[in-house]
């Protein structure tokens, strides 16, 4: 073979493996990416259900704050009779 022969098959087989290296080399970190995606949603998933949870207990702390105004209303009612 001459050094055109040699051209034509050494330029394209490292083309091909440069492109599976790149390939190599990419892939794990889509795959980091999509993972870091899904924790991502995750913990906001994880947030969100936080806030409900918390919005819950002020309102039931108000209902038992306004319960035991009534109480000691009831009780200084009693006192007083």
């Amino acid at each position: 073979m001459n050094s055109n022969g040699w051209g034509k098959v050494l330029i394209p087989a490292m083309v091909g493996l440069m492109g599976v290296l790149i390939g190599y080399a990419i892939a794990p970190t889509s795959a980091k990416i999509e993972d870091n995606r899904l924790r991502t949603e995750m913990n906001l998933q994880r947030i969100l259900t936080a806030q409900t949870e918390t919005a819950t207990l002020q309102t039931d702390i108000n209902y038992i704050k306004e319960s035991l105004l009534r109480i000691e209303g009831d009780i200084k009612e009693i006192k007083g009779k």
